[in-house]
């Protein structure tokens, strides 16, 4: 089968896998044989303007195998902004088991595709990130785990305050996005440190608890 410029969230609907929006043109070719037996899948797909959340990852090669011990698809993606960012993700995703996990190695990969999760709590936000997460669970039931060096800059909506956090480490684990003692700036150069946690039920229903101090 020859793709070119398909949607990728008019494949993924297929499969509904809709609580993440995926955005981007998709060009290349499916193998695919067997598909009421034991499914041969091969595929290899340059996707053109890859977002998440409406957020741009950036240009997409990806590579996919069926796997029948799963079953589901075996994933290796290359995703690079030109000379600004390079996101790596390997694992699998399986539309019978409505599962998902993906090792994600991120270089100054863009975090806009977190906004929809902070709406409410934080705005405006601008960030980036450098190491190593894993996503995975069900489709419904999605966690992180793993740790990342951001460089963020947002708005705080209750306090009405912007701050950045310039280089400083943020601690992913289930349920919940921790700072521990984190350094923060606000726009005219003051300084402070913060910890505390954002805690989420599979990325929703997100509650947060932060001690800010000079």
């Amino acid at each position: 089968i020859d793709l070119k410029n398909v949607d990728v969230q008019y494949v993924l609907d297929i499969v509904k896998f809709d609580d993440v929006e995926f955005g981007g043109l998709a060009t290349g070719k499916v193998y695919l044989k067997n598909i009421l037996n034991q499914p041969d899948l091969k595929t290899r797909l340059s996707v053109h303007r890859f977002a998440v959340n409406k957020g741009l990852m950036g240009e997409a090669d990806i590579h996919g195998v069926w796997d029948n011990d799963l079953p589901g698809i075996r994933l290796h993606a290359d995703i690079a902004e030109e000379n600004l960012s390079r996101t790596r993700v390997t694992g699998f995703v399986s539309p019978k088991l409505k599962a998902l996990d993906l090792r994600i190695e991120a270089d100054s990969t863009n975090l806009d595709l977190l906004n929809p999760y902070f709406e409410g709590i934080f705005s405006e936000f601008d960030a980036r990130a450098n190491g190593l997460v894993r996503l995975h669970g069900g489709f419904k039931t999605l966690d992180f785990e793993g740790g990342v060096r951001v460089k963020m800059d947002t708005k705080v909506d209750v306090l009405n305050t912007y701050i950045q956090v310039r280089n400083d480490s943020v601690h992913l684990r289930a349920g919940e996005f921790a700072l521990e003692n984190a350094r923060i700036f606000d726009r005219e150069g003051n300084t402070g440190r913060v910890s505390g946690a954002l805690r989420h039920t599979h990325l929703k229903n997100l509650t947060y608890h932060f001690n800010i101090h000079g």
